[in-house]
């Protein structure tokens, strides 16, 4: 997303600074270093989510250009609409055809790649209007 390689070192070294200490049967066994993701509340955790939901964002306007992905015409929208974000939630728009379903597939294990996150396909669902 263009930034630079002195802010990208910053937030690896805050991500990647913390150490942590396991307390069993009232002795401490040591510090080790975390392995990946953020400590829990860590003021830094909303603003990398929204760097990353945008990341989302941009292959899914990158697939609609390509004509991989197609959204649903909505009245008074220009281009076709292929996604709402909220949160962490993510709402995506797509023909009903086989096609174009698989393509939505790809591209979302393509970002789990490029982003190391995961989507929780038991916490999703896949709705139908206007289909047999």
């Amino acid at each position: 997303m263009g930034f630079g390689l002195k802010w990208r070192w910053w937030i690896a070294e805050c991500i990647g600074s913390a150490h942590f200490s396991v307390i069993l049967n009232g002795s401490r066994l040591g510090f080790f270093k975390s392995s990946r993701g953020l400590r829990q509340g860590d003021p830094l955790s909303p603003y990398l989510f929204l760097i990353v939901a945008e990341a989302l964002s941009q292959m899914l306007k990158k697939g609609q250009e390509q004509g991989i992905l197609r959204g649903i015409s909505v009245p008074g929208l220009a281009a076709p609409l292929t996604h709402i974000q909220f949160a962490d939630d993510t709402l995506i728009f797509s023909e009903a055809t086989e096609e174009k379903i698989e393509h939505l597939l790809i591209a979302i294990r393509c970002f789990e790649v490029v982003s190391g996150l995961r989507i929780n396909f038991s916490k999703s669902k896949l709705l139908g209007v206007n289909v047999p």
